[in-house]
């Protein structure tokens, strides 16, 4: 299973969270967020699996484990999922700042 690359959501605004694989025979998925089995279907073809649409949530951490499975092994995944809120109307300023330069003569004996 690889790690996600993105594992964080926008405070208010609904998400999905999704999982990949390299390679599997036969694989078996079960996802946990926040400690509750949440269904996210695995599909073959494509060697992901994804949640429905999810409600937005509010600032915070979520813990999220994706545990995958066959008659060959298991491996599990766990990510801090992030719900957080975007910079918005960020400004900057510059002001010049006026280097004075003294000349400094060196006599050579």
């Amino acid at each position: 299973m690889r790690r996600t690359q993105v594992a964080y959501a926008v405070q208010g605004v609904p998400f999905i969270i999704e999982y990949l694989i390299d390679k599997g025979t036969n694989p078996n998925f079960t996802l946990f967020f926040d400690g509750v089995v949440i269904a996210a279907p695995y599909n073959a073809s494509t060697l992901s699996g994804a949640t429905d649409l999810l409600p937005a949530l509010p600032l915070g951490v979520h813990p999220v484990t994706v545990h995958g499975f066959n008659m060959f092994g298991a491996v599990t995944l766990n990510v801090n999922f992030t719900i957080d809120e975007p910079i918005v109307d960020a400004g900057s300023t510059a002001s010049a700042v006026e280097t004075v330069r003294r000349a400094h003569s060196v006599t050579m004996c």
